[in-house]
């Protein structure tokens, strides 16, 4: 009797182990999974899916246009969160995928199911949500200069108070600019997004002060974009 309470126990263990195991790895692959595309892959799941006869034109099936050709990049982006389309929390309930998947019985999706939950499309739109359904386009700002550009940004918001001076907390924002920041190793050229340079004025890793309320914030923006351009000494 005393060993079948053991293997139950042991049974038990495991199967909450592999649980366990399985929810860990599905966090870590959606916050270590290459930054999806709005720009690319987002829009192509769209083109193919979604624009061909509905959400494109001059008058789009429920006055939502997911074609950039009709307008911008930022445009359709800004539209999906106008229209609260999106949900980075739980993707499976947002808008843009009930009505995709066609899965909310009280509120049928015009054109039917044209992103079946199961495929690998569906998968693309609801981890880029998970990644926090970033906007990647750069094409309003094509040429960022570090210092014309960002120099009067990091003047404006980040040097003074013992912040980013000659003197203070590295990166030196005042002077030698590119220098400093090179050295500072706060630039992530594989995932700009990813770059401290960006990352802390949101308040993250224990920055003191948060500079900018989102990644939709124009200074924001433009500094993400010189990385994403080479990051230049220009």
């Amino acid at each position: 009797m005393h060993m079948m309470k053991l293997q139950t126990k042991m049974v038990i263990f495991l199967i909450l182990f592999m649980f366990l195991q399985a929810c860990f790895i599905e966090k870590e692959n959606a916050g270590s999974a290459t930054q999806i595309s709005f720009s690319s892959e987002v829009l192509d799941v769209f083109s193919a899916n979604c624009t061909t006869s509905c959400h494109s034109g001059g008058a789009p099936a429920g006055a939502l246009s997911l074609l950039a050709a009709d307008s911008s990049i930022t445009a359709v982006y800004t539209n999906l969160q106008s229209g609260a389309y999106l949900d980075t929390t739980d993707p499976d309930q947002s808008t843009l995928l009930l009505q995709a998947s066609n899965a909310d019985s009280g509120d049928p999706h015009g054109g039917g199911e044209s992103i079946s939950s199961g495929s690998s499309e569906y998968a693309l739109l609801k981890n880029w949500m998970l990644q926090g359904a970033f906007n990647d386009d750069c094409t309003p700002t094509p040429s960022v200069s570090l210092g014309t550009d960002l120099a009067p940004i990091f003047s404006a918001n980040c040097i003074g108070s013992g912040c980013h001076q000659s003197g203070g907390v590295d990166p030196i924002l005042d002077a030698n600019l590119f220098t400093n920041i090179d050295g500072a190793d706060v630039i992530n050229n594989a995932v700009p997004r990813n770059s401290a340079l960006l990352r802390n004025p949101l308040g993250e890793s224990s920055h003191p002060v948060t500079v900018f309320t989102d990644e939709n914030v124009a200074n924001w923006r433009s500094m993400y974009c010189w990385i994403v351009q080479g990051a230049q000494d220009n």
